[in-house]
C-alpha cells in the first residue's frame, strides 16, 4: 500500500497493533466504490484512496499535500467554494455535480463535506464523492419517458383518461374532455362509472373490479355513455391495469373512442339486409327466420295463431300500362295501410314481387279471417288506385293456421296454395287450408 498523505503512512514494517489497524484502514477505504479524501483547515490533502486519486489522474506523491484547488482546477474550484467554506464553518453539505474524469468521461456525482471538528475547532473535512451516473441515467430515462407519456397522452386524438382502483377519476386529455362534453376541471375526482348509462353501469362494474382485483389484465368492452348535456354515445372502452411490482397503488388506464356512427351504420346494413327497399317492410329471408321462430315457439308451447299470403289481383296491368313507378308507389301505399290495420305483434313481410305474408301469433281462425278482411278492405277502399279502364287491383288471401307438426316450408307451401286456389275463384276473395282441404270463405264481388 502506498503513502496518501502525511498522517497516512506507508505499508506495516512492523507487526505492531497500531499497524495492523491502519493496513485494515487502507484497505477497507480502497474497496470502497466511493472517492474518499481528507483534507486540513488549509484545505491541504492528508488522505486520499485509490478510487480518489484514480478519477483525478493523480498519484500519491501528486496528491499528498496538494491543496484542493490544484487538484480540482480553478474553475470547479470555484463552483464548489461555498459548499467547501460552509463546511469548514462547521456544517454539512451534501450536492450533485457533474464532473468530467481525468480520462474525459463525464460522470454525475453526489459530493458531501463532512465538518471533522475537534474540541469545537473545524480543524478539516472528509470528502465522499459517491459516483450516481448509472442513477442519475436511470432518473433521466424515467423523466424522458413520463415527459413523452405526458405528451402523447395530451395529443392523443383518442380519449384517454387515468384512474385510480376505486374509479376516481385522476387526469382526462382534452380529447376525453371533449368526448364527455365538460371541462377538464369539473371531471377530476370523479367516478368513471357515472360516465355508464344507467343500464350498462351494471357489466362496466363486473368488469372494472375483474381489472382491478387482478383476474384480468386488461379489457374491452362496447358500451353506452351519457354525455354532460344528456346525449348517450355508443362507446368502445380499451382498459388496462398499471400496476408497478415496488409500487401498491393501481392506475388504470382507458382509451375511449365514439363508435356511435360505426354502430348506427352497422344497424344501417342490418336493416338494409333483413328489409324490402320499396317498402320497408321485411324481405323473404328475414320473414323465413321469424317464421321459423314461431313454428319452434309452437312446438315448444303448443300450435297457435296463423299465416295469410296474400298476391294482388291485377297487378300486371298497372305496371304495364301506367309504368313501374306507378306500381311502386301502390306497393309502398298498401304496405302502409295493411302496416296500419295490423298490430304491433304481428309480422308483416314483402316476400317479393306484389306478394305479401302476414304471420298473426296468437290469432284463432275466425280472428285470422277477420284480420285478412280488414287488409282487403284496406285496398278495396280506395278504388282511385286501380283507375277507369284498368282491371281493378284487388287482393287474394291464403289463410293457415299453425301446426306444431309441420315445418315452416310445409306451412308457407299451404298458405301459397290456398292463396292460389282463392285466385282461381274469382280472385278478391280468401281461402283457408286445413287438412289438406281449401275452403273459399269470403269474396269481395269487386265491381268498380
Amino acid at each position: 500500500m502506498t503513502a496518501r498523505g502525511d498522517e497516512w503512512s506507508a505499508a506495516p514494517e512492523s507487526d505492531g497493533e497500531d499497524s495492523e489497524v491502519t493496513w485494515n484502514l487502507h484497505a477497507i477505504l480502497d474497496a470502497l466504490p466511493a472517492l474518499v479524501s481528507y483534507w486540513d483547515a488549509n484545505l491541504r490533502n492528508r488522505l486520499a484512496n485509490d478510487a480518489y486519486m484514480e478519477f483525478f489522474g493523480l498519484t500519491p506523491q501528486q496528491i499528498r499535500g496538494a491543496h484542493v484547488r490544484d487538484v480540482l482546477g480553478p474553475m470547479l474550484y470555484e463552483q464548489n467554494r461555498p459548499f467547501i467554506e460552509a463546511a469548514l464553518a462547521g456544517e454539512k453539505q451534501v450536492y450533485d455535480r457533474t464532473v468530467t474524469t481525468a480520462s474525459g468521461e463525464l460522470r454525475h456525482t453526489q459530493i458531501s463535506y463532512i465538518p471533522d471538528v475537534f474540541g469545537g475547532r473545524v480543524r478539516g473535512l472528509f470528502v465522499l464523492v459517491s459516483d450516481i451516473t448509472a442513477r442519475h441515467e436511470a432518473e433521466r430515462a424515467v423523466a424522458v419517458a413520463e415527459a413523452r407519456f405526458r405528451t402523447l397522452f395530451a395529443s392523443a386524438p383518442i380519449a384517454t383518461y387515468l384512474s385510480d382502483s376505486l374509479g376516481l377519476l385522476l387526469d382526462v386529455n382534452p380529447a376525453g374532455a371533449k368526448l364527455l362534453g365538460a371541462s377538464h376541471e369539473t371531471l377530476l375526482g370523479k367516478l368513471t362509472i357515472d360516465f355508464a348509462h344507467p343500464d350498462d353501469r351494471e357489466v362496466c362494474s363486473r368488469q372494472f373490479l375483474r381489472l382491478v382485483s387482478g383476474e384480468l389484465p386488461s379489457y374491452q368492452l362496447e358500451t353506452r355513455y351519457v354525455r354532460a348535456d344528456g346525449q348517450t354515445i355508443w362507446v368502445q372502452l380499451d382498459v388496462t391495469a398499471l400496476r408497478e411490482p415496488a409500487d401498491p397503488g393501481l392506475v388504470v388506464l382507458a382509451q375511449v373512442q365514439d363508435v356511435s356512427d360505426r354502430r348506427r351504420y352497422e344497424a344501417r346494413l342490418i336493416e338494409l339486409a333483413e328489409h324490402d327497399d320499396l317498402t320497408g317492410l321485411l324481405n323473404r329471408r328475414a320473414f323465413q327466420r321469424e317464421l321459423q321462430r314461431h313454428i319452434a315457439h309452437a312446438r315448444r308451447y303448443g300450435p297457435c295463431g296463423a299465416l295469410l299470403v296474400i298476391d294482388l289481383d291485377n297487378f300486371k296491368d298497372i305496371n304495364d300500362t301506367l309504368g313501374h313507378k306507378a306500381g311502386d308507389d301502390l306497393l309502398a301505399h298498401l304496405a302502409g295501410r295493411m302496416s296500419q290495420r295490423l298490430r304491433s305483434s304481428d309480422v308483416l313481410a314483402r316476400l317479393g314481387g306484389d306478394e305479401f305474408a302476414v304471420i298473426l301469433p296468437h290469432a284463432s281462425v275466425e280472428q285470422a279471417l277477420a284480420v285478412a278482411r280488414s287488409l282487403v278492405s284496406a285496398l278495396h277502399a280506395e278504388p282511385q288506385l286501380s283507375p277507369i279502364g284498368i282491371q281493378p287491383v284487388t287482393m287474394s288471401v291464403g289463410l293457415v293456421a299453425f301446426d306444431a307438426e309441420v315445418s315452416a316450408d310445409q306451412i308457407l307451401i299451404r298458405a301459397d296454395q290456398a292463396m292460389y286456389d282463392a285466385k282461381r275463384g274469382g280472385k278478391a276473395s280468401i281461402a283457408h287450408s286445413s287438412g289438406g282441404a281449401t275452403a273459399r270463405l269470403y269474396l269481395d264481388a269487386w265491381r268498380g
